[in-house]
């Protein structure tokens, strides 16, 4: 009542403003005004006066500060009675306790604030969908994954994030049984944004591998009301997989080729001693034949045929890593060079042929050996390019590893290229893509054999139609050292020495020891090392021990040192077929140690039992 300015309240206002409803004093428009917070009596007094001078129904929102101190949010709806003059006599109003909404609906902001955050600040990218596919929400890590500035993205666009076309369909498929409630399940993929679907997107243009979980939330009543998708990037962990797999690949690989190494440098150096006799009793029977015998052609075949098998046992050892070595620093460039002569016409009329070096350093490999590593690229370069085409070789500056400069060999060819599963078995003996008849498949096993006992690493760059390219890597270095002395003279002089031949083999014992009779010396053979040490004790003096390096029971290198411990100033010459005693090769290789490799002459005993005695 404006007039008695005296209020009539229910009793629901006494409880919200703090007033008990038993109170008997009569509430006056101070009562109410009294309980307004200070803060919104203003708006509330101008929300009011406004209503009465407009003749509107008036609202309005403000606190109650009850005596207690505790405060209430409430709303009101309110308008006034007029007399007849227009005048204002009556307010009429009710009022609501909103305190509880707002304090329900400030909650719900915090918790959409944290949840908004926690979203937002996920370094997983997540993405929420309508059940019908339509994007509600993507987080800044899922936009910045797949490089989107927004989240315009649908489940059909989402499923553009597979390559190939079978994994769209997979995901498509994952988010129907999410929809339907199935549980979720994660699906490795990889995307590749240089794809032509995403000609359209404004995306960084990359390859990676994306991980993904989608998840259905559900209602009180178990219905769909979104479905979820995390994503995250597995490149890394990828990439390291894919690595270690190369990495036990290229270990099994190494593996089989070591077991194939061990079992041809078994074969060569059996082989080798039936070669030696071959040998040795064809030059023999060409020394006692006539001149103008008729079956002298036909010794002559045999030693040519065993000259052929010595060449294939001599692969055999290259690609085993058993053939002793004699190494010497040498200019790749400048040997490279003295050999394109030889090289020019191995090559068709329709091939080019390039040359170019750089003078980068020397190599410490053994010449024949590296001859033979360049003559095997360029002819497997050659029959690659059938129709003709550039053969390229390059020597430059590289490293093995880092800090450990080195010397490039490159051939490079532009036939026909290899796919990855001849680049696979590339380097296995007898392993070849040519037709029956054009090769043993030995040329690259050995090269590989060749490198990788002089210290050196091969490299391969190939693909189907797009040529190879052979990268060769050997430690540089600077120092060059003498070469090796290979011409012995032999005097015409009868020899009076006692030696003493150690081998196993039968036929390659009466072999070396035919020719060294042959020669003047007296002979004295053993069939074992053991057979050694026994027949030495009876003999009282040796010039000489002849003996073969690898023997069942104790082999030449053991008993060497033993008979020259007790014979000082015996002199000694080892032969073999291929051997694994690392002290025996760092001897030949600092030509300390007298070694004869098998298959040998007879000239080539003689020299090397001569030059040894008159050293």
């Amino acid at each position: 009542d404006l007039e008695s300015n005296r209020i009539v309240w229910s009793p629901f206002h006494y409880e919200l403003f703090g007033y008990a409803a038993t109170d008997t004093f009569a509430v006056e428009f101070h009562h109410f005004q009294d309980r307004i917070h200070v803060d919104d009596w203003a708006a509330l007094a101008d929300a009011i006066d406004t209503a009465r001078a407009q003749k509107t129904q008036y609202h309005h929102t403000a606190r109650v500060v009850r005596p207690d101190g505790s405060t209430r949010w409430f709303s009101g709806t309110g308008r006034f009675q007029y007399d007849d003059g227009g005048n204002a006599t009556r307010m009429l109003g009710m009022v609501r306790d909103e305190t509880d909404e707002r304090q329900a609906a400030a909650q719900l902001r915090e918790r959409e604030q944290f949840l908004t955050a926690v979203i937002e600040g996920s370094p997983i990218g997540i993405q929420i969908f309508t059940p019908s596919g339509t994007s509600l929400r993507m987080n800044a890590a899922m936009r910045q994954l797949i490089g989107l500035p927004n989240d315009s993205i649908g489940i059909d666009e989402y499923s553009l994030l597979n390559d190939p076309e079978a994994q769209r369909v997979g995901v498509a498929e994952m988010f129907r049984q999410c929809v339907a409630g199935r549980p979720a399940r994660i699906e490795r993929r990889e995307v590749d944004f240089t794809a032509p679907s995403y000609a359209k997107w404004p995306v960084h243009h990359r390859r990676f591998w994306l991980e993904s979980v989608f998840f259905p939330v559900l209602g009180p009543n178990h219905e769909v009301h979104a479905v979820v998708a995390f994503n995250w990037d597995v490149t890394d962990r990828v990439e390291a997989e894919l690595t270690r797999q190369r990495l036990q690949e290229q270990l099994r690989q190494a593996q089989k080729l070591e077991a194939i190494g061990l079992l041809a440098g078994g074969v060569a150096h059996d082989f080798n001693n039936v070669l030696t006799a071959v040998m040795g009793f064809a030059d023999i029977l060409r020394s006692l034949s006539a001149a103008n015998d008729p079956n002298l052609e036909l010794v002559h075949q045999i030693r040519l045929a065993a000259e052929r098998g010595t060449n294939l046992t001599r692969q055999l050892l290259s690609f085993s890593r058993k053939q002793i070595l004699r190494p010497e620093v040498f200019e790749l460039g400048a040997e490279i060079h003295s050999m394109v002569p030889m090289l020019r016409r191995l090559l068709a009329t329709n091939m080019q042929f390039d040359v170019q070096t750089a003078t980068v350093g020397g190599v410490l490999v053994d010449r024949g050996q590296f001859q033979q590593v360049l003559l095997n690229l360029v002819v497997n370069a050659r029959d690659a390019m059938p129709n003709g085409g550039c053969l390229t070789i390059r020597t430059a500056a590289g490293q093995m590893d880092p800090g450990t400069p080195a010397v490039r060999l490159s051939v490079a060819d532009t036939g026909t290229g290899m796919t990855d599963e001849v680049k696979a078995h590339l380097f296995e003996p007898f392993f070849t893509t040519k037709e029956h008849g054009r090769g043993t498949g030995l040329g690259l096993a050995t090269v590989y054999g060749i490198v990788s006992q002089s210290g050196g690493r091969i490299e391969l760059e190939s693909s189907p139609g797009n040529g190879s390219v052979f990268h060769i890597l050997w430690p540089r270095c600077e120092h060059a050292n003498a070469a090796p002395t290979n011409q012995i003279a032999i005097t015409a002089a009868p020899r009076t020495e006692t030696l003493l031949v150690v081998e196993d083999d039968p036929a390659n014992r009466d072999l070396a020891a035919r020719i060294l009779t042959h020669e003047g010396y007296t002979i004295i053979t053993a069939a074992s090392g053991e057979d050694a040490l026994a027949v030495a004790e009876s003999i009282p003096h040796i010039d000489l021990l002849l003996t073969d390096v690898v023997m069942p029971g104790i082999g030449g290198r053991i008993l060497a040192e033993r008979l020259v411990k007790a014979r000082p100033g015996l002199r000694v010459v080892f032969m073999s077929g291929c051997t694994t005693d690392d002290v025996l090769r760092h001897g030949v290789s600092e030509n300390t140690v007298a070694f004869l490799q098998k298959p040998y002459s007879a000239d080539q005993l003689a020299r090397i039992v001569q030059h040894t005695l008159d050293a």
